[in-house]
């Protein structure tokens, strides 16, 4: 499988990803299986010390995968977004992990 990542990147280099489930398949757990693979495969393909998701504080399901696969929230943005005519807070977490 190719990717568009390079090993050659320092580690430095914070990684982050972004997902979006839709709402058909909501409470079916694809985010958190979806992210389980995500996360095992940067471990296994990238030197990554540090992995960084973003979520709406509207979007229960995704901060409960997010804990699920390890995530700690770091930071709350206030008033950072407007989705839907609502203005919202975004929370920001991250998983450390370090190749060795």
């Amino acid at each position: 499988m190719q990717h568009r990542f390079s090993k050659r990147e320092p580690p430095e280099c914070p990684t982050s990803f972004l997902s979006w489930v839709a709402e058909y398949h909501w409470g079916k757990e694809v985010a958190i299986n979806t992210m389980k693979l995500v996360v095992d495969w940067a471990r296994q393909h990238l030197d990554w010390v540090r992995l960084f998701a973003m979520c709406f504080e509207s979007d229960i399901g995704l901060q409960k995968a997010l804990k699920k696969n390890g995530f700690q929230l770091e930071e709350i943005r206030q008033k950072a977004v407007i989705k839907q005519g609502i203005v919202q807070m975004i929370g920001c977490a991250s998983r450390s992990h370090r190749k060795m």
